[in-house]
């Protein structure tokens, strides 16, 4: 299964910073044996949603990460999210970062399926190993650190991992 982890253009100029949080998902993932994972370097090279969007229908991404650290980052992240999720109805759309802080906004006005509450890593893990016998939204309700929207519109929150 494809998965592919983005970050959002932060600044009005690209950043040379590491995108230190995305890459970290990337590694753990690798560590575990999960391999088939690509990082999409947004915030540098300034893809736009289109380019974006052909890149993640080409490589055959079935689970999209997106790193969205500052609040500026809404309106990318909904964009490529409800794009994504038209092409790709069966697939899995995961935020982190600190605008997943806004879980209720995203998760209802976005494509976002998920959002990851706390530090990533082995939230992600869990998702994506979950992921590996279910695509049913209810079926991620015992993985701490999410939040979702279950089958009767309200919003649930998982907890925190430890």
């Amino acid at each position: 299964m494809k998965i592919s982890i983005i970050n959002t253009p932060m600044r009005g100029v690209p950043d040379t910073f590491p995108p230190y949080g995305s890459l970290c998902l990337v590694q753990y993932l690798k560590k575990r044996g999960i391999t088939n994972v690509e990082f999409i370097n947004v915030d540098y090279f300034r893809y736009s949603v289109n380019e974006v969007l052909d890149k993640l229908i080409n490589n055959g991404t079935k689970i999209l990460g997106i790193s969205a650290v500052t609040s500026t980052a809404y309106t990318y992240s909904k964009e490529i999210s409800l794009k994504f999720k038209e092409k790709k109805p069966n697939s899995l759309i995961v935020l982190g970062g600190n605008l997943a802080a806004s879980a209720e906004i995203i998760l209802k006005k976005t494509g976002v399926d998920f959002c990851a509450l706390g530090e990533g890593e082995i939230i992600f893990y869990n998702l994506v190993k979950r992921a590996q016998e279910t695509k049913n939204i209810s079926d991620f309700k015992d993985i701490p650190g999410l939040a979702y929207i279950d089958e009767s519109g309200e919003v649930v929150n998982t907890g925190y991992e430890e």
